[in-house]
């Protein structure tokens, strides 16, 4: 080892009875990154929250990607195709935040990019299946996840001052140029300022420098130094010689469980195979009609048929696919007629809960279809879908032993997130109502729900407030709100006076109010840009 390493002992991770005695070497460049991941950490609570500063976030997500993957590289890790689409994946997923600026979105493209990022370091660190198998794949998730590790946070700290380490000199050079830039860089923008909109970018993007609050950065540098040990510890822990998965011990371990035998699951399973019989039979009439697009006789409310037994429905799905599971995980397979049971019922299960979800799916079309998109329709039938996607897997499993069936649900998962976080959805759901409102598919639009969609709403609120003007209805309660609602999204806009707040929402907002106000000015005190 030669003088630019440091020595620090590693926590074996697979036996806790261990002795710790190996020593794990770090070189410059990790010293260099446990430095950065400070910075990512504080970078990161500048620019919380992502739907305040989505274009801040994805700067940062790019630089902790990036950063991550030089040091991987220089560690001599071994980064392939998979690694790198995880990577890409990880990034994307923090690019929707620019997409997409609401609230459960948000949430759900933050979950996905930081299990991609955890997972692309745990690959590419080179921990592997000891023989490969897709059935573990939830474990290996969970492991790569694992970044807090009481020996890799003292690392960090042991490494960021270790004062022999050639690396930390390293450092206060590189701080001494930085320090020795300041004079020509101020000389240089002095120069340049004379253009405007130089000047005006400048002022924009530093003006968390001007608006300095000491008590805030004082809170942002500690609470960045606890993400910081998240992400050096993840990277640590998945560096560190770590055992592999081992496939055969952990089918071993799930032999073991498998103690229910073949009559006993079969006696549990046939009355419910009954009451799915005769509810089929007795509703047969009734839940045909949400295929055909009509109501069943003796109904004659849209709303009532289309909420009567839907979440039963959703329940019954969730409550058949951990049937399905319980008896994948805990009924005996000594024979091949256990197997060929097995999959017979995972089958039959699933083609019958697929028939559950595909009627309570054409109950919320035709609900849809009679009084607009909501929030709640939408992502009940995203969710809807995902489970039928995973009951779809299950058959192919049932048929061909071979197939992948967490390796394909995860990535339907994933892909079904991605298409939601870039959907933007409020968007989405504004210029479906108001379309069919203009087109006179219904007569009612539920103002309130409008405005509360916020800013990805504006243009779908602008094209209605069209819509009055051309038929003479602005003086009503309605129109008044609509433009109260643009009114107040023009103050939002802004005070939005940096660049790390852009938004695609935001800025298509900020187009369709243009526009409005170009042919409707609005008598309110505000911008003159906007209706100029």
């Amino acid at each position: 080892m030669n003088n630019t390493d440091i020595q620090t002992p590693v926590q074996p991770l697979e036996n806790e009875n261990t002795t710790v005695t190996d020593l794990r070497d770090y070189d410059a460049f990790e010293c260099a990154f446990a430095w950065l991941c400070i910075l990512i950490g504080y970078l990161f609570c500048c620019a919380f929250p992502p739907t305040q500063f989505p274009l801040g976030t994805f700067i940062v997500s790019v630089l902790c990607v990036a950063v991550t993957a030089i040091t991987l590289v220089k560690r001599n890790a071994t980064i392939g195709v998979t690694e790198w689409i995880l990577a890409a994946t990880s990034l994307a997923f923090s690019f929707a935040f620019m997409l997409n600026i609401s609230g459960f979105p948000t949430f759900i493209a933050f979950l996905c990019s930081l299990t991609c990022y955890g997972f692309f370091v745990y690959r590419a660190s080179g921990n592997r299946l000891s023989k490969g198998n897709s059935d573990f794949l939830p474990l290996e998730l969970l492991r790569a996840l694992k970044g807090f590790s009481v020996y890799a946070i003292a690392d960090m700290f042991r490494l960021m001052f270790a004062r022999k380490n050639k690396s930390f000199k390293a450092i206060l050079k590189i701080l001494i140029g930085l320090i020795a830039a300041v004079i020509p860089t101020a000389i240089v923008i002095s120069l340049l300022s004379y253009d405007g909109r130089f000047s005006e970018l400048l002022k924009n993007a530093f003006s968390f420098i001007i608006d300095f609050d000491f008590a805030e950065q004082l809170a942002y540098i500690s609470f960045g130094t606890v993400i910081a040990m998240y992400i050096f510890g993840m990277y640590a822990v998945n560096t560190s010689n770590r055992k592999p998965l081992n496939c055969e011990a952990m089918r071993e371990r799930s032999e073991r469980v498998r103690v229910a035998p073949l009559l006993t699951v079969a006696a549990t399973l046939l009355p419910l195979a009954v009451v799915y019989l005769f509810f089929f039979v007795s509703q047969w009439d009734y839940y045909l009609s949400a295929f055909t697009g009509k109501l069943p006789e003796g109904v004659v409310n849209y709303a009532e048929y289309a909420r009567s037994g839907f979440f039963e429905l959703c329940t019954v799905s969730a409550i058949n696919l951990a049937i399905i599971t319980a008896i994948a995980l805990f009924m005996k397979r000594s024979g091949n007629g256990e197997k060929i049971f097995l999959r017979i019922v995972s089958a039959l299960f699933s083609v019958m809960t697929l028939v559950l979800i595909g009627t309570a799916l054409a109950k919320m079309y035709l609900y849809i279809d009679r009084f607009g998109l909501t929030v709640k329709r939408l992502l009940s039938s995203w969710l809807m879908i995902i489970i039928a996607l995973i009951f779809v897997f299950v058959i192919i499993r049932s048929v061909v032993k071979k197939f992948p069936l967490f390796v394909a649900s995860t990535v339907a998962v994933v892909l079904m997130c991605g298409v939601l976080v870039a959907s933007d959805y409020n968007s989405f759901i504004a210029n479906y109502n108001v379309d069919r409102y203009i087109s006179g598919k219904t007569d009612v639009i539920d103002v309130t729900a409008l405005i509360k969609a916020d800013t990805p709403a504006i243009p779908a609120i602008t094209k209605l407030m069209e819509h009055c003007q051309e038929t003479g209805k602005t003086e009503s309660y309605d129109y008044k709100r609509l433009e109260r609602e643009i009114c107040d999204e023009i103050k939002r806009l802004e005070n939005q006076n940096d660049i790390f707040s852009f938004s695609f929402p935001s800025n298509r907002a900020e187009k369709a109010i243009k526009e409005f106000c170009e042919k409707y000015p609005l008598e309110h005190e505000t911008e003159e840009w906007y209706y100029t």
